[in-house]
């Protein structure tokens, strides 16, 4: 990767907001009059990361791991000091405690960095250490959280929008290789560029409900998103059947036929667009392909699972139809 593309557009503004977020809490913890300001950097710099409800999620597991890390420290250095059984306790109260109130493996980890720093190596000041340091973090979260809000802020949208995008494209281009009846190695990258984007689809939404908590009006495209998915579902499994179909022998006329609806299928996904000649496009493929799977000569085995790519194709057409009435078209 060139220097020129690491520096451009969202990387740079990232890049930025990182820097203004760790300046601003560095001076606002009042730099090298606090010891403590390293750690006020950190939670600003730690938290901005691809988008507001990204940013939400860093921060509460910050805060939360902090705060238990924090408690089960001060209480572990106090009454018991630094030894391997405090150390051993320590771990299973952190561990414990927020693995037991469902706040998940990053806040665990977050919490037992915490408290095992103070019990071995701030025994003798672990409350004031404890509670300095958990001020700066919080305060370093906040100032890392608004400059996430205020300084080029990235929408949960626009990252559903992006995930979205990419598994249209990839749905596009794996329709284009079963058309052209591209070999299992040939299709492989092309499922797993829309796996990735079917995950980070899930991902941005996630991400887009914790940002509901600043914006109320966020948008999770739920509609447009589940339709995509199911376009990319019904795609693999039309891939799987034709993959079958061509290892148990099917008479090649019938291959042809029923690839021939996928041409139109990849350009409907590859334009964003359904148009009436798409639509009279695939239904006469299609027709001519439920006619292939039909003929007397077609084994009954293979009858089935040609009926069975036939309903995978009708799914990504509708899928497709629909994207194009409630959201292409607007």
């Amino acid at each position: 990767m060139s220097i020129q593309r690491m520096l451009e557009g969202a990387r740079f503004r990232q890049v930025a907001k990182v820097v203004l977020a760790a300046l601003l809490a560095f001076v606002l913890s009042q730099g090298t009059r606090n010891e403590y300001a390293m750690f006020a950097m950190l939670g600003a710099a730690m938290v901005v990361g691809g988008s507001i409800g990204e940013d939400l999620k860093s921060s509460q597991n910050r805060v939360l791991g902090t705060l238990a890390g924090t408690g089960v420290g001060i209480v572990m250095a106090t009454a018991l000091g630094t030894s391997i059984w405090s150390l051993g306790l320590t771990v299973t109260a952190a561990a414990w405690f927020t693995i037991g109130m469902g706040w998940g493996a990053p806040a665990m980890r977050i919490a037992l960095a915490m408290a095992l720093v103070m019990v071995f190596a701030h025994t003798s000041d672990s409350v004031s250490y404890g509670l300095w340091r958990a001020f700066n973090t919080v305060m370093g979260v906040a100032i890392g959280l608004a400059v996430s809000r205020f300084v080029w802020p990235i929408r949960g949208r626009d990252q559903i929008l992006g995930a979205l995008d990419r598994t249209l494209a990839g749905t596009a281009a794996m329709l284009d290789a079963l058309a052209s009846g591209a070999a299992q190695e040939a299709l492989h990258p092309r499922q797993v560029q829309v796996l990735d984007a079917l995950v980070a689809g899930r991902t941005a939404q996630k991400d887009a409900r914790l940002e509901q908590r600043v914006h109320h009006d966020a948008d999770l495209l739920s509609t447009p998103t589940r339709l995509g998915a199911r376009a990319a579902i019904a795609a693999f499994g039309a891939s799987m059947k034709l993959d079958e179909l061509a290892r148990t022998g099917a008479p090649s006329e019938c291959l042809q036929a029923v690839r021939a609806p996928l041409v139109t299928l990849a350009a409907m996904a590859k334009e964003r667009t359904r148009s009436a000649e798409h639509a009279r496009e695939f239904a006469a493929r299609y027709e001519r392909g439920w006619r292939a799977s039909a003929a007397p000569e077609v084994q009954p085995d293979l009858r089935v699972l040609l009926e069975g790519l036939l309903a995978d194709l009708r799914q990504i057409d509708d899928a497709l139809r629909k994207l194009h009435e409630e959201y292409w078209h607007k």
